[in-house]
């Protein structure tokens, strides 16, 4: 069973002015995709745990960071930085 990914609004708008500032725009769109696509997947086997509820997940060149609901089967990504 898949997860829903949600961006939440700030990490939208810290997405866009990544993306914004790129210079390889390409990249961080295939990053965002992929970030979307092994969160469905498994939240939890493609990430690290940070503390109580909170874990981390980079895909060059994006790091973010997300909480997971369970029983909703709910991904909110909550921040998004340039991830090295």
């Amino acid at each position: 069973m898949e997860f829903e990914v949600i961006w939440t609004p700030p990490a939208t708008n810290q997405l866009t002015d990544i993306w914004l500032a790129a210079t390889d725009r390409n990249a961080v769109t295939l990053a965002q995709t992929a970030v979307d696509k092994l969160l469905a997947g498994d939240p939890f086997g493609c990430s690290r745990h940070l503390s109580e509820g909170l874990s981390t997940l980079r895909v060059p060149p994006l790091r973010v960071y997300f909480t997971v609901d369970r029983q909703l089967r709910k991904v909110s990504v909550e921040e998004v930085q340039l991830g090295f």
